[in-house]
This record gives C-alpha cells, sequence and structure tokens, in this order.
C-alpha cells in the first residue's frame, strides 16, 4: 500500500506526527497524496472509504478473492513440514 517510505520500515514518522500534536493534519494530507488507503506503519495501515475497509476486514465473497496475510505471519520453522489449521493460510483448507 502507499504511504511514506519510513512507513513501509519504521513507525517513526507516525510517532513524531502524533507526538507534535498534529497527526490529524498530517494523515488528511497523506490520504490527499496517497488516496483511500494509506500505510501508516510496517503492519498499519489508514483508510478513509467503506469500500477500503470492506477489502481489509472484509469476508471473501462470491466473486471477490480472498485478502491474505503473508507468509511472514505464518512462519513457524523449519521443523513443520506442513500448516495445520490455524497456520494455513487459504480459507478453502480451513473448510470442514
Amino acid at each position: 500500500y502507499p504511504g511514506p517510505k519510513l512507513a513501509a520500515c519504521t513507525e517513526f514518522w507516525f510517532v513524531r506526527a502524533w507526538l507534535s500534536g498534529h497527526y490529524h493534519v498530517v494523515l488528511s494530507e497523506m490520504h490527499k497524496k496517497y488516496g483511500d488507503v494509506v500505510r501508516i506503519a510496517p503492519n498499519e495501515l489508514s483508510f478513509r472509504s467503506s469500500a477500503a475497509y470492506k477489502d481489509i476486514y472484509g469476508h471473501a465473497a462470491k466473486g471477490r478473492p480472498p485478502f491474505l496475510k503473508s507468509k511472514v505471519f505464518y512462519n513457524r520453522g523449519p521443523s513443520i513440514t506442513h500448516p495445520d489449521i490455524v497456520f494455513t493460510r487459504d480459507p478453502e483448507s480451513h473448510r470442514l
């Protein structure tokens, strides 16, 4: 997702804006520059539209692909060869 370059690797710019008391102004400027969804930290997004909310937090619907997390979130080490029901990414694998 688009956003400040620092936001991809650190929360520094976010904390600085928050502590300055101008976070709301900075965030509004970021949305004007980058659009409805803005990366504000490595694992954090800011969004200003209901469509973006549905895309990020909603369940997969018919005709809409699922929003899968990165494989990094499911990394359990080299000794585990196949995922169990907790650590699988594909929603189809969760169906009984």
